[in-house]
């Protein structure tokens, strides 16, 4: 059984980017990436419709293909990102910057090639528009 580790008064302290290096390797590791290997090429097809104003639509009908577990646990993690955001005045961790750091981790092909690559701007927006349009994406 799992036991539970005091990150407050554990000696030597854990740091922050300890806790959150941890959070990022932890789904970094998962053999199939939260947003699913098989879904790559539809949300960056979302992406690609956001100057439509149907946008929203678009990235709700790719979220319901998620594996429920899957969708559980990104809808945790976006509620726990905007959190984030919320002290960006004092962490620098903007949906853009969080965006950067979790877009890779969470968005990724299967095998990756010189045209993901160059598609790594588009995860990145997909993801600032997951903290962006929570409110709309995860109700």
């Amino acid at each position: 059984p799992a036991s539970e580790i005091d990150l407050q008064n554990h000696n030597p302290p854990f740091s922050i980017n300890d806790v959150t290096s941890l959070l990022k390797l932890y789904f970094r590791t998962l053999p199939d990436p939260l947003l699913t290997f098989d879904l790559y090429d539809q949300f960056l097809s979302a992406e690609r419709e956001s100057d439509n104003s149907n946008f929203i639509d678009a990235y709700l009908d790719v979220l319901r293909l998620l594996p429920k577990p899957n969708y559980n646990v990104l809808c945790y993690l976006i509620t726990f990102l905007i959190s984030v955001c919320a002290l960006s005045d004092v962490n620098k961790m903007t949906t853009s910057n969080l965006s950067i750091v979790f877009g890779p981790t969470l968005l990724r092909p299967k095998v990756e090639t010189i045209q993901s690559a160059l598609d790594s701007p588009i995860v990145n927006k997909v993801v600032q528009n997951f903290l962006d349009e929570h409110d709309k994406l995860f109700p």
